[in-house]
């Protein structure tokens, strides 16, 4: 928790419930507010819940999701589901904190959850690498326009992290093999490995970082 308050939105009541309850167990403070971040009026309903609490000067927005398949065999729906969740979601919530904080004339962080396909491309993820190349390219243009304000703009690019949502893929040997090939240090990353680096990004310490997507690939870019 790293000294926050954190509020933890989601469509899933029960998910994010359980996870503030972890939170708590673990000594943190937190709370859950039930939301879909793609639905303006609820990101605004988010905001007033959690600023009653405290002031919301770290947002981190890492809703997303995938369509795999070949581009040729990607639907409309497919495309705009991905979008939606990735791109549109990740401007909603950003916009709704910026307008705060520039009204309050207070600083702050947002962070968004991007991915190395930010940078690359990768077979029969056509939708999901645009998708993130487009958060790559939110990030730079408001972290420019916000930056005079002192609210830095940022993202964290992993690279495969084994969660619940990465977890079928990943169960294919073959395709394991293949994505491990591709990872210079050999591994398919952790959630423990992300923790470190949204952290450093929403504190202090990266003051003078913005427009900045910050990789956790193992490596995946530089080969």
């Amino acid at each position: 928790m790293a000294g926050a308050h954190v509020t933890l939105v989601a469509r899933t009541a029960e998910d994010i419930e359980e996870g503030a309850a972890e939170a708590r167990e673990l000594g943190g403070a937190a709370s859950a507010f039930p939301a879909d971040v793609c639905d303006r009026a609820q990101v605004e309903n988010a905001f007033e819940f959690a600023s009653q609490i405290s002031p919301v000067d770290i947002v981190v927005a890492s809703a997303g999701t995938n369509r795999t398949g070949p581009s040729v065999e990607i639907t409309d729906d497919d495309w705009d589901v991905v979008f939606n969740t990735n791109v549109r979601a990740t401007f909603l919530v950003f916009r709704a904190a910026a307008a705060r904080l520039l009204a309050a004339n207070a600083s702050g962080s947002l962070i968004a959850m991007s991915s190395q396909m930010g940078e690359v491309g990768y077979p029969e993820r056509a939708t999901y690498c645009a998708s993130k190349h487009a958060v790559n390219g939110l990030i730079k243009a408001m972290a420019v326009e916000w930056a005079s304000a002192d609210i830095t703009v940022n993202a964290v690019s992993p690279t495969f992290i084994l969660t619940p949502f990465t977890k079928p893929m990943l169960a294919d040997p073959e395709f394991r093999r293949e994505v491990e090939s591709r990872i210079p240090m050999g591994r398919i990353g952790e959630t423990g490995d992300v923790v470190g680096a949204v952290i450093y990004l929403a504190s202090d310490a990266s003051r003078f970082v913005t427009g900045h997507a910050l990789r956790v690939d193992g490596g995946w870019v530089a080969w």
